[in-house]
């Protein structure tokens, strides 16, 4: 929803969470929009079928035809702290 007036948010930030957007200075800017339209679509898994193994994300191999050579200790490092985390 494009709206002209911050004034009228209220009106409707219920029916449109986070997809409101303003009209400033005459013009659109749809960067925004567009942006929370394409996570709205977002695929959260992009293999074909349950039991797909998928692709390699470092060399792009099919892993239903052949495994790769790439090792799997690439670690997120946000989550580089847990690695050593004993339970």
């Amino acid at each position: 929803m494009y709206l002209k007036n911050k004034e009228d948010l209220e009106m409707y930030e219920n029916d449109f969470p986070g997809n409101i957007f303003f009209v400033e200075k005459g013009n659109l800017d749809l960067a925004d929009s567009i942006a929370a339209a394409l996570e709205e679509q977002k695929v959260d898994s992009a293999l074909c079928s349950e039991n797909c193994e998928g692709l390699c994300p470092q060399c792009g191999t099919n892993l239903n035809i052949a495994k790769c050579k790439c090792k799997d200790d690439k670690i997120d490092p946000r989550l580089e702290a847990l690695k050593n985390f004993k339970i």
